[in-house]
């Protein structure tokens, strides 16, 4: 399987941004899903075989950063992505599968904000680009209360999705906007094939709101983020990997798009994405990205 990792001078003319991610010098693509070809949020990513494969963040592209990994191991752990948006909509589209050997989701029940100690993925948006810490202020840094709550995931945001759950809750967003992970600005859908504490697949679909800025009060004091064809946008998507049901806390890897450490509080660290033009024809050797991925064989 041959992917494209395009460089960011290279994508549609674009160059001089002023907050580059990473990796560096990387940018990955957001496929454009026309309106009769959004796919439906259910779990079965049948309907993104639309998407060309030049699209897809396989786990031979990401980064390990516990357990001293080089490359993946797919009879541990195995795992692909792909991005999309439409422009009707507004709405960005995330498709994930993975494989895991030992798929664990020990999570109490109630226990929300502890869904990042399981087998989760992770999703980071930083739309605006601009980087900076988004998360985890002190009161040293922050000394008002109220303050430091409102800039907890106000200019970037991270959720975590785990599939399944004992008391049904499958999202968490990691600040205190509770509504951002609830219609109509969340849908999911996901599904599990395997046994618990054993192997399995699970497939992981959202479409979700973006924010430019994120105030945890409501929707109508956020700015939400509007797409444009040619923008760079800052995500980041990772995997967290507990294999022992008798040590459940103890992480056995962490894959991460970006191959950095802690993006889920400095967005300066999170990915390049570019928001795609319509691709002629849905094809693979399109005039856009087919262009770009001759020039990289």
């Amino acid at each position: 399987m041959k992917q494209v990792v395009l460089a960011t001078a290279l994508v549609l003319g674009l160059c001089g941004l002023a907050f580059a991610h990473f990796p560096e010098g990387v940018t990955y693509p957001i496929f454009q899903f026309p309106d009769n070809l959004r796919p439906t949020i259910d779990g079965d990513l049948s309907d993104w075989d639309v998407v060309p494969e030049a699209y897809r963040i396989p786990v031979d592209l990401m980064g390990e950063r516990l357990a001293g990994m080089t490359e993946p191991d797919y009879n541990d752990f195995n795992c692909w992505l792909a991005l999309g948006w439409n422009k009707s909509d507004n709405k960005l589209y995330v498709a994930s599968w993975t494989y895991d050997n030992v798929h664990l989701v020990p999570r109490p029940s109630g226990e929300i904000t502890l869904m990042w100690r399981q087998d989760d993925f992770e999703i980071m948006t930083d739309m605006d680009h601009s980087g900076g810490q988004y998360k985890g202020w002190t009161a040293e840094q922050i000394p008002d209360e109220e303050e430091r709550k409102l800039a907890e995931g106000r200019q970037a945001q991270q959720y975590a999705c785990a599939y399944p759950q004992a008391d049904g809750v499958y999202a968490v967003s990691f600040d205190y906007a509770t509504w951002t992970t609830e219609a109509p600005y969340w849908e999911a859908g996901f599904t599990f094939d395997g046994t618990l504490n054993g192997p399995g697949t699970t497939t992981y679909e959202v479409r979700m709101t973006t924010w430019d800025e994120m105030i945890y009060y409501g929707p109508d004091q956020s700015t939400e983020h509007k797409f444009k064809e040619g923008e760079i946008v800052g995500l980041q998507f990772s995997y967290g990997d507990f294999d022992d049901p008798e040590n459940p806390k103890q992480y056995h890897a962490f894959w991460t798009v970006s191959h950095q450490d802690a993006t889920f509080k400095f967005a300066e660290r999170l990915c390049d994405f570019l928001v795609a033009p319509l691709e002629p024809g849905l094809a693979v050797e399109s005039d856009t990205w087919g262009r770009i991925k001759a020039s990289f064989e």
